[in-house]
């Protein structure tokens, strides 16, 4: 059992799973892979500290998996405006988890990369994640495990695909009123 959770009793129905029972979602299968990743998403987020937001690990894990990067591309792939990013960085940059260079021939424009101090706070952050999964696989049967042993190599490859094409990501719904770096505007 794990902090939050409640065990029903009846092993069918997501018991021992944070929250308890999961219900079938409405109009789909209950056991679609796309749904329970995404919920298994949800869990590892709620589980784990936040003492770094979302989006500033995001901004972090970018420029550790690509390299140092320009403030408005970053920007654009948090899907923030470029003062809310400005902002986020100059917070970054505070606590050493970045370093910001003036880019040649462009006094204005600046070079963002990951500190070693970054580094070692998304090593250590990733070691934590493993450590919650670890535990969460472990609270498994033998049958589970092996059955989440052999879908790994699929798994690895969804991860290798990489995301959708940023259209396919879009709400059904206008945004024109939301700032995703300070919720609803002009209410």
């Amino acid at each position: 059992m794990f902090p939050g959770s409640k065990d029903t009793g009846d092993p069918g129905n997501g018991a021992g799973v944070p929250g308890g029972a999961r219900p079938a979602p409405e109009g789909g299968a209950p056991h679609d892979p796309a749904l329970v990743l995404a919920e298994l998403g949800s869990l590892i987020i709620r589980l784990r500290r936040r003492d770094l937001s979302l989006t500033a690990e995001l901004v972090l894990v970018n420029l550790d998996r690509s390299g140092p990067g320009r403030v408005g591309d970053l920007a654009a792939l948090a899907g923030v405006s470029q003062p809310t990013m400005t902002e986020l960085l100059a917070r970054l940059g505070r606590d050493g988890l970045i370093c910001r260079d003036a880019q040649p021939g462009d006094r204005r424009a600046v070079s963002v990369s990951i500190s070693e101090q970054g580094r070692d706070l998304l090593r250590w952050r990733r070691g934590e994640t493993h450590a919650l999964l670890h535990e969460l696989v472990a609270s498994l049967s033998a049958e589970d495990r092996a059955a989440l042993r052999g879908a790994t190599p699929a798994l690895e490859r969804l991860l290798d695909s990489g995301p959708p094409a940023p259209e396919r990501c879009a709400p059904p719904f206008s945004t024109d009123r939301y700032d995703a770096g300070h919720g609803l505007r002009g209410r």
